[in-house]
């Protein structure tokens, strides 16, 4: 009786360096295109075309159109991640400050590919939705980190401390006030901290709350 032995798959390191370079090419010629045509009228021809490859090879390497776009914007988000790695942040202040400076970084980035109007295919809808899931969860750590060293305001619980960090950090301020209003990078930076600042932590005194205008006497 033969016994059969299992296919090992095995690639070298060459191969694997060479994959990881395509992959790489894609992901730049993608966010050239993108940033000047936007995602709707990139094709996968195009992106192939200036990355110097087939598209059989981009479609092997990735999927689909989608899929570049979603390696693009990790490829991004991890650059500034890890270029903020080394600064220390010291105070509540320092961190909501930080925050305000990885969201206009990434903004600056792929602001362009993200603002190209609100009829946006389905497909690149399932992926921005994908990243701000993970935006989401990634700020869970600072509203951790300010409630247990009791900076939050007090009227915030931690639930809507984060809620409101994800929002007014998205991308959508960013688009309006950069992109429509004109605003520069530098002024959206520094409002968005002084922003997050007096919304999340403790100050002197709570904010008014504003009665509805059908509630007034």
């Amino acid at each position: 009786m033969s016994s059969s032995r299992p296919t090992r798959t095995y690639r070298s390191p060459a191969r694997r360096k060479q994959a990881e370079q395509t992959r790489a090419r894609v992901i730049a010629a993608s966010k050239w295109l993108f940033t000047r045509h936007g995602y709707v009228d990139t094709t996968i021809d195009a992106i192939a075309n200036r990355a110097g490859v087939s598209p059989q090879t981009v479609y092997a390497a990735f999927g689909s159109k989608a899929a570049v776009l979603a390696a693009l914007l990790e490829t991004v988000v991890a650059s500034v991640r890890q270029d903020e790695l080394p600064v220390a942040v010291v105070t509540a202040e320092d961190q909501l400050r930080r925050c305000a400076r990885m969201a206009r970084r990434i903004y600056d980035a792929i602001g362009k590919v993200l603002s190209i109007g609100d009829n946006l295919a389905g497909e690149l809808s399932d992926v921005v939705q994908e990243r701000e899931q993970i935006r989401f969860a990634s700020l869970a750590g600072v509203i951790e980190t300010l409630s247990a060293a009791n900076k939050l305001a007090r009227y915030l619980d931690t639930n809507v401390a984060h809620d409101l960090l994800w929002s007014l950090t998205g991308h959508e301020m960013y688009r309006r006030l950069v992109v429509e209003r004109g605003w520069s990078s530098d002024q959206y930076e520094a409002e968005l901290g002084n922003l997050l600042i007096q919304a999340l932590l403790a100050q002197q005194t709570a904010p008014k709350r504003r009665l509805d205008p059908g509630l007034r006497p």
